[in-house]
């Protein structure tokens, strides 16, 4: 679980296709110096798993996360998204949420009103199941 709160903007330094998807590594200052392998970590708001870890936090992809998400979209010196796991007695400043990513949908407007932001997001039939009139 994952609270939405972004704790660093990390860099990504390599991307390699394997026959399972791609090998991501991301360079991360704050969010790599406690973490241990196998730990969760969002990037770009996508869970993802640490399978190494030296310089960089090493992710293993598989094609259906790399097809489903932003990551597709990722190149070297991408900019990302960094935010490390909830663990029990941490405080929650933000929203749980899991990072687990089913999709991808088109951002049709984002607007600044006078009370925040107005976003518009493209949905498909199978998205109305898991709409609420409103959320936090």
């Amino acid at each position: 679980m994952f609270t939405g709160i972004i704790k660093e903007i990390g860099e990504i330094k390599s991307i390699k296709k394997t026959s399972q998807g791609i090998e991501l590594s991301v360079q991360a200052k704050i969010v790599n110096s406690n973490i241990d392998i196998g730990d969760s970590i969002a990037v770009n708001g996508v869970c993802l798993s640490v399978t190494k870890r030296d310089r960089y936090l090493v992710f293993d992809v598989v094609k259906n996360t790399v097809n489903g998400t932003n990551l597709k979209r990722l190149r070297a010196r991408s900019k990302v998204n960094l935010e490390n796991a909830l663990k029990m007695g941490d405080d929650i400043s933000g929203h749980m949420v899991s990072g687990h990513v089913d999709g991808e949908r088109k951002l049709i407007s984002n607007k600044k009103t006078p009370s925040g932001w107005s976003i518009d997001v493209e949905i498909i039939d199978s998205d109305r199941d898991y709409i609420v009139p409103k959320g936090s």
